[in-house]
């Protein structure tokens, strides 16, 4: 849960600075703010990185070698800085480029997108090495480090971005904060980092050994990331191409619900990365399959639960909180791409114990298969069915995570998929199925303030339901009683 408080935390800032900046800079500034954020999306290609340095880290401090540890960061950070230096020259080199030749930007507005561009390429740096430096807390379940950080930062980033566009600054002063924030958490990890190390010396540094078994996992950890954050990005930059900057925003708005509730579900999930590498390498296969069924199912139950209001009240949503245009050509939208990432989402809890267990290959299979699809069909789906069609295209690229986890049950499961089907999936369909009902009935709710109340209704609604139908395990409905019943005894 302390992973998934920043996480929260986030959602609800950025859900505050968008109208803000729509309302200050207009739809065509925004989407250049928001290619501008895709860009900063693609730092996260290190993540194949991170997730290497997670599980090396982790076993190493298991077995209390903390020199090992130490050298598997610095050579994961070495291999970050090369990524980081090689993102920052290639998109230096080609921001005029990109303004004015890729995207169809205006032109009283391709000096802007420029500069814009410039600018973000020099946060490629920082943020590359925050993203493996944030794996060193993490390794020590120490994930409320990283977590604290984020928010501070987007805190300050929400209040910054607000006094810049209320006092007329543009997209490139918003960028420049941003990058400059990159820093400041760069180095609040690596002190942090150096803390929880003893002091050890935590600097990009070569070391055959640990650098060869970082690059033999992270080839396919690092390519199901390359692959992920490619599919993850790349509609919002057709669109830019094809469609215009105006088109980006109103696709960027309406998918911003729902790819930020599929990074929380990725957020709460990753915290079983050091626990499956333990229970596989001490051979507790049978509490690693209890731990398998359990967090699949309450992923199900808990994504059925979020994204159903979010699709049903997708008009509603839009209209009271961007307003009746973006709704207009937007609803259609978010409720596929709601389907879509619900679908994909119950593939968390497989990526992560692959990762555990020393599968990477398995993840990055799927995810340039989902990558494939994508880059084949995108250009036609926007260009024959619009913004539409684009969403569209997400709920079919889901379409393999089924297989994915058909795949992973057959290794992780004694019964393979017989068990999956029966233990996962039955109750949180029906809670959803009787939630989707209730959501429906207030469909045609017309203002913000009823907006939300049917969604914390239906919320609440959820989480009775899967009490009583005993979605949640009696082991953690009991102690669930017993943190109420001490509550309410110190309360007194």
């Amino acid at each position: 849960m302390i992973n998934a408080g920043g996480w929260i935390v986030q959602v609800l800032l950025h859900l505050i600075l968008i109208p803000v900046v729509i309302r200050y800079l207009g739809m065509d500034a925004f989407g250049i703010y928001t290619i501008v954020l895709t860009m900063i999306g693609y730092f996260s290609i290190v993540q194949g990185i991170n997730q290497a340095t997670l599980k090396y880290v982790s076993e190493y401090i298991s077995r209390n070698d903390h020199s090992a540890a130490q050298e598997s960061i610095n050579a994961a950070l070495f291999l970050s800085l090369l990524i980081g230096v090689t993102g920052t020259v290639f998109i230096y080199s080609f921001a005029g480029t990109l303004a004015t030749d890729v995207f169809r930007i205006p032109v009283d507005l391709q000096q802007t997108a420029r500069t814009s561009f410039e600018i973000v390429s020099v946060g490629f740096v920082p943020t590359t090495l925050g993203l493996t430096l944030a794996s060193i807390p993490q390794a020590h379940q120490r994930y409320e480090v990283p977590n604290v950080i984020m928010v501070s930062s987007g805190i300050v980033n929400l209040m910054v971005t607000l006094a810049l566009v209320w006092n007329g600054f543009g997209i490139e002063a918003i960028v420049a904060l941003n990058v400059i924030l990159s820093f400041i958490n760069a180095l609040a990890l690596s002190y942090v980092s150096k803390k929880l190390m003893r002091g050890m010396a935590i600097r990009p540094s070569y070391s055959k050994r640990q650098f060869t078994a970082i690059i033999k996992f992270s080839v396919y950890s690092f390519g199901s990331s390359v692959s992920g954050t490619i599919v993850h990005h790349l509609d919002r930059l057709v669109i830019a191409v094809v469609s215009g900057t105006a088109a980006v925003a109103v696709y960027a708005v309406s998918q911003l619900p729902m790819t930020r509730l599929a990074t929380l579900v990725s957020k709460l999930c990753e915290v079983l990365v050091p626990e499956a590498s333990r229970l596989s390498s001490t051979e507790q296969l049978q509490t690693l399959e209890r731990t398998y069924v359990k967090a699949s199912k309450y992923v199900l139950f808990l994504t059925i639960t979020a994204f159903t209001p979010l699709i049903v009240l997708a008009d509603p949503i839009l209209r009271h909180w961007v307003g009746s245009e973006v709704a207009l050509q937007g609803t259609s939208v978010m409720m596929l791409l709601g389907l879509g990432f619900l679908i994909r989402s119950q593939s968390s809890i497989p990526t992560v114990v692959n990762l555990g267990l020393g599968r990477p290959q398995v993840n990055a299979m799927f995810s340039f298969a989902n990558l494939v699809i994508v880059s084949v069909f995108i250009y036609p789906a926007i260009t024959m069915y619009g913004l539409v069609g684009v969403a569209f295209l997400s709920v079919v690229g889901s379409m393999n995570a089924p297989l994915f986890i058909y795949v992973t049950n057959k290794k992780v499961l004694l019964h393979g998929n017989r068990d999956y089907v029966t233990k996962v999936i039955p109750r949180p369909v029906l809670v959803g199925g009787l939630q989707c009902g209730f959501v429906l009935a207030f469909i045609h709710v017309n203002s913000a303030a009823g907006v939300l109340a049917v969604i914390i209704a239906s919320v609440v609604l959820s989480g009775v339901l899967s009490w009583f139908l005993n979605v949640i395990d009696v082991e953690d409905r009991n102690y669930v009683r017993a943190r109420v019943a001490a509550l309410v005894g110190h309360a007194s």
